[in-house]
């Protein structure tokens, strides 16, 4: 057999099975089975519109955050004491509430004293350590905290440590008023 020959059977084989009937029907089972995909995917986005937040990539954890800062958007200026309260909880995430709260104070007070920046970064940058008390330092490291609360969803933090922040945002929002 040469070649040229083999070639030909093949040939033969794959024009005759293309216009077969068994062709036909596989072709048909494809393409039903495409539109049955494609209806399923488009109802499961249809159901959970959250699969197209790129932001999220469905990470339950990252969606506990960001429910976490829109809780902490929505509640007015926080007394001290509500504060302080959440520090008291056995919950870790009262804890990261609680540092948030503190330092969302801070920062109204610092815009109503009048200090220029578009953000606390900015405002922190521009108020001297006399303007928070002795603590610029503190005020800074708990402004960090803060920051890796937000932006950091594997952060952990401890009591101990958010105690020490809010103190510091505590201080220094009393200084400023």
């Amino acid at each position: 057999m040469t070649f040229a020959n083999l070639f030909n059977f093949f040939s033969e084989l794959s024009f005759n099975f293309r216009h077969s009937y068994q062709a036909k029907v596989i072709v048909w089972i494809l393409f039903i089975y495409c539109l049955i995909m494609a209806v399923c995917i488009l109802k499961l986005f249809l159901k959970h519109p959250s699969m197209l937040d790129y932001t999220t990539h469905g990470c339950k954890k990252d969606k506990r955050i960001k429910k976490e800062k829109e809780k902490v958007a929505k509640l007015p200026v926080g007394t001290w004491e509500k504060i302080n309260a959440k520090l008291n909880s056995v919950n870790p995430n009262d804890w990261k509430i609680a540092v948030i709260e503190a330092d969302k104070t801070l920062d109204e007070a610092l815009e109503t004293v009048g200090i220029a920046g578009g953000t606390e970064g900015e405002r922190l940058k521009n108020i001297v350590g006399a303007d928070v008390g002795d603590n610029l330092n503190n005020v800074w490291d708990a402004h960090r905290i803060r920051n890796s609360i937000v932006h950091d969803s594997s952060f952990e933090l401890t009591n101990d440590i958010a105690r020490k922040a809010v103190r510091a945002l505590e201080d220094a929002s009393k200084a400023v008023k």
